[in-house]
């Protein structure tokens, strides 16, 4: 773990924030609890400056995900549709 006194540290290939959660911030890992258990993932482009501390003028969050078999998003698809994303 690294001394941090921005905010966030490093831990592997993992940014764990040490602050206080935005609602950003909570809307993205409850998406994210749901889609790890459906296929890996990486967040890029804004949502990463937002979360280390850096001012944006909008607030997307980009998320890359490999190709996955029509059943596997179905899957995906009806766990996020019960947890209230549509």
């Amino acid at each position: 773990m690294q001394d941090s006194k921005k905010g966030y540290v490093i831990e592997k290939d993992t940014i764990i924030i040490q602050r206080d959660l935005t609602e950003l911030d909570l809307f993205v890992k409850k998406f994210l609890n749901i889609l790890k258990k459906h296929a890996d993932y990486l967040i890029i482009s804004g949502f990463v400056s937002i979360a280390t501390g850096r001012t944006r003028g909008t607030e997307d969050v980009d998320i890359l995900v490999p190709v996955m078999h029509k059943e596997k998003f179905s899957k995906l698809f009806n766990d996020l549709s019960q947890n209230d994303f549509w």
